[in-house]
C-alpha cells in the first residue's frame, strides 16, 4: 500500500486531522484482511511530522524507517540519562529497542545513516575533545613523574625526621593527585558482538546504541544467545554483572538502544527458527517492531538539492540534547494528570484487549508492555518537540499511543497471525510480491509464469507461489483468473 503521507511533506494541521480520519478508515478496511496498515506520521506532533515527511521525501524511503530512525537517535542523544516519574512505583528509563522489516532496496543503509547523523557529529566532537586532552594528560603525567623523582630523592638525602615527615606528605599529596586518564566515548555500534560490545561499554561509556541495516546475524548469533543481557540493558537495571576473561566486571546502569533493520524474507526465516526463544525469553516484546511497504519508496529525488529545513533543525536539536544529557547524571521528566489519564484509558484498553476473544489475546506478553513503551516513545518526541520540556502533556502522550498501536498490530501480525509460524514467511513475502504485480502489472494483470521466472526468489518456488496467491486472493488483494489457458494474476487496487 502505498505511503501517501509521502506526497504532501508539510502539510498543516487541517490536513493531519484529516489524513487521521482517514488512516482510521483504512484500519478498519485491513482488520478483516489481517494485514498491517500504514505507518501513522499524521499523529506525531508538528515539528516531528514535518522532520519525518521531509526525510522520507529527500531520500526516497518508507515513512516508518525515517520514524524509527529519528526515535533511536534522540534515545541515543539522552545517552540513558533520561527517567519519566511519575507512573508506578518505579522510574522508567527511556531506552528504546526497535526492529524495521524491509525488502532489499528499500533504503535501509541511507536511512540509517541519515538519522545518526547527527549522533556521529556529537561522537567525533568528543572523539577530537578526548584527542587534546590526552597531549594535555601526556605533560600533566611527565611533570607527575619528575615531581615524584625529585622527592625521592629528597628523601633519599635528608636524614633528619622532621624533614622527611614534610616529605612523605608532599608524596602523598601527589599520589592522591596522580594525573588520570581522559574518558573516550563510543556511542554508536554497528556490530553486536558480546564481549567487545562490553569492553567497549566499560572503556568508553555506559550507554550506546546499536544500529545496523542487516541484522539478521547481529540477532541470530549475537543478541540471542544472550537475550537475557540485552533485556537487562534495554529495561535500564540498576546494574548487571557477567563474567569476562579477566574475571567479573560490574556493568552499572548501563543502557542499550538498538536500531535494526532486516529483510522480511529474513525475519520471517528468524521467527521460523528463533522466534519461540524470542518471545519466551522475553526479548520480542521489547522490541517495537514494524515493516516498511517499497511502494512507499520514490527514488527520484536521490541525488537532488532538496529543502533540508527541518532535519537542519533536528540536528541541532540533537546536538543540544546530547550536550544536556552528556554528563554523568539522571534527568527526570514528569507526566501530566491530563497525560496521565490517557494512560489510565491505555491500561483499561490493553486489559480487555488481552481477554479472550479480544484483539490482542495471544499477544498478552507485548500488550503488557504497550504502557511502558508509550511512556517511552512520548518521552522521546517531547524531547525532540522541546529538549528543555519538564513533562510530557497529553497530545503529546495521545501521539504515543496511536504510534505504539502501529507497533502492537506489527507484533500481532508477524508472531500471531491466523497462519501458523511455518507461514509467517509467506505472508510478509506475499506483500513483496503484492507490490511487484502492482507495479508491472498491465490491463490483463501479470501471468503465473512471468512471477515464477521474475517475481521474489523466495517465493519462485511453485509451492511458495501458490500458498502466496493463496493469502493474496483470500486477503481481497489480488484476483486471479483464466485468460486463453494462461493463469493471469491481476493487483486489486485499493
Amino acid at each position: 500500500m502505498i505511503e501517501s503521507t509521502m506526497k504532501n511533506r508539510f502539510y498543516t494541521e487541517e490536513d493531519a486531522r484529516r489524513a487521521r480520519e482517514k488512516q482510521e478508515k483504512k484500519r478498519q478496511e485491513y482488520a478483516d484482511k489481517n494485514t498491517l496498515c500504514e505507518y501513522p506520521v499524521e499523529y506525531w506532533p508538528d515539528f516531528g511530522r514535518k522532520l519525518l515527511n521531509e526525510v522520507a521525501f529527500n531520500l526516497g524511503v518508507p515513512t516508518s524507517a525515517v520514524a524509527q530512525g529519528i526515535l533511536t537517535s534522540i534515545a541515543a542523544a539522552l545517552q540513558g540519562n533520561l527517567r519519566v516519574t511519575g507512573y508506578g512505583e518505579n522510574d522508567i528509563n527511556v531506552v528504546i529497542a526497535m526492529l524495521n522489516a524491509q525488502m532489499t532496496g528499500t533504503g535501509k543503509t541511507r536511512v540509517l545513516l541519515k538519522c545518526l547523523e547527527p549522533i556521529k557529529k556529537f561522537e567525533n566532537m568528543l572523539k577530537d575533545n578526548a584527542e587534546k586532552e590526552k597531549n594535555e594528560l601526556y605533560i600533566e603525567k611527565e611533570l607527575w613523574k619528575c615531581k615524584k623523582k625529585i622527592i625521592s630523592k629528597e628523601m633519599d638525602r635528608k636524614n633528619d625526621e622532621a624533614t622527611k615527615k614534610e616529605l612523605l606528605s608532599e608524596m602523598k599529596f601527589l599520589l592522591e593527585n596522580k594525573p588520570k586518564e581522559g574518558a573516550d566515548i563510543q556511542i554508536i555500534y554497528h556490530s553486536c558482538n558480546l564481549a567487545a560490545l562490553i569492553g567497549g561499554m566499560i572503556k568508553y561509556g555506559r550507554s550506546a546504541i546499536v544500529a545496523n541495516d542487516e541484522a539478521f546475524n547481529v540477532l541470530k548469533y549475537k543478541i540471542l544467545p544472550s537475550c537475557d543481557l540485552a533485556n537487562t540493558m534495554i529495561d535500564g537495571g540498576d546494574y548487571c554483572s557477567i563474567g569476562v576473561t579477566k574475571g567479573r566486571e560490574v556493568l552499572k546502569s548501563f543502557r542499550l538502544n538498538f536500531n535494526l533493520s532486516i529483510q522480511n524474507s529474513l525475519l520471517a526465516s528468524l521467527i521460523r527458527t528463533n522466534g519461540k526463544v524470542m518471545r519466551e525469553s522475553g526479548f520480542s516484546s521489547r522490541l517495537l517492531f514494524s515493516y516498511s511497504n517499497v511502494s512507499g519508496c520514490n527514488k527520484k529525488n536521490i541525488g537532488k538539492k532538496l529543502s533540508q529545513k527541518y532535519f537542519e533543525e533536528f540536528e541541532f536539536r540533537i546536538m543540544r540534547i546530547a550536550e544536556k544529557f552528556h554528563l554523568d547524571r539522571v534527568i527526570q521528566i514528569g507526566i501530566t494528570a491530563d497525560a496521565m489519564r490517557v494512560l489510565s484509558q491505555l491500561n483499561t484498553k490493553c486489559h480487555d484487549s488481552t481477554r479472550y476473544g479480544g484483539e490482542y489475546e495471544k499477544c498478552t506478553d507485548f500488550i503488557n508492555r504497550v504502557p511502558q513503551h508509550t511512556i517511552k516513545v512520548a518521552a522521546l518526541m517531547m524531547m525532540l518537540e522541546n529538549p528543555d520540556a519538564e513533562e510530557i502533556n497529553s497530545s503529546v502522550m495521545e501521539s504515543a499511543v496511536e504510534v505504539i498501536s502501529y507497533h502492537a498490530d506489527a507484533y500481532s501480525l508477524i508472531f500471531e497471525s491466523e497462519i501458523n509460524y511455518n507461514k509467517v514467511g509467506i505472508e510478509l513475502e506475499s506483500r513483496d510480491l503484492l507490490e511487484v504485480i502492482k507495479n508491472k502489472q498491465d490491463f490483463f494483470g501479470l501471468r503465473k509464469v512471468w512471477l515464477m521466472q521474475n517475481g521474489p526468489k523466495a517465493l519462485r518456488p511453485k509451492n511458495r507461489l501458490d500458498l502466496a496467491l493463496e493469502y493474496l486472493e483470500n486477503s481481497g488483494l489480488v484476483e486471479i483468473r483464466e485468460y486463453k489457458n494462461i493463469t493471469h494474476v491481476r493487483a486489486i487496487l485499493i
